[in-house]
């Protein structure tokens, strides 16, 4: 179908960096906290305990 994004596998995208399409942003704490920041897309601003829990998360994968 065409218009369906296919976005890669979150599978261990800590070593993955630089991020985004054009590589703006060099860290996941720099993504996070700036460029795709949650209230930027309609959710709640994370406090700095959960943001630290989702680059956790994400280190994880």
């Amino acid at each position: 179908m065409a218009g369906l994004l296919n976005p890669p596998s979150l599978l261990g995208v800590f070593d993955r960096g630089p991020y985004l399409h054009d590589g703006r942003a060099e860290s996941l704490e720099r993504l996070l906290r700036t460029l795709h920041s949650s209230e930027k897309f309609g959710g709640e601003k994370l406090t700095e305990p959960e943001r630290l829990d989702l680059e956790a998360f994400l280190k994880a994968l």
